[in-house]
């Protein structure tokens, strides 16, 4: 069974259409659905209802509790209570910042940390 998709499924013409390439039946159900749309003959609402309602449940419960791998936990907050910029963007950032003044200024790297007021190890 192929979905009426897009306009077509939204658009009421009247209270029933056919598909246009498999000739199937849909009904229009005007309960829900973003104000309604054409959905399957056998189509019963209070069970799709409760569906999706339990499926935005599970997904913001995983979401909530990070067990998603998609999902990335909430942000770090340092002591001050702003966000904390992680690691690898700032090492990006401060890559890209040296490479901008070596090409642009012709610094070398001794002068770059001296100007971002970077200490040198002693090698002794």
């Amino acid at each position: 069974m192929l979905p009426i998709s897009g306009v077509r499924r939204t658009t009421n013409k009247g209270p029933e259409s056919i598909h246009p390439k498999t000739g199937e039946k849909f009904l229009w159900c005007s309960k829900g659905h973003g104000g309604g749309c054409y959905m399957p003959l056998d189509h019963d609402h209070e069970a799709w209802a409760a569906a999706k309602a339990e499926k935005r449940n599970n997904y913001y419960a995983n979401k909530r509790a990070g067990d998603d791998g998609n999902v990335k936990p909430p942000a770090k907050k340092v002591d001050n209570g702003k966000l904390k910029l992680s690691n690898d963007l700032a090492q990006a950032a401060l890559t890209s910042v040296q490479k901008t003044m070596k090409e642009q200024m012709f610094m070398t790297d001794a002068e770059i940390d001296q100007a971002m007021g970077i200490k040198q190890e002693s090698k002794e």
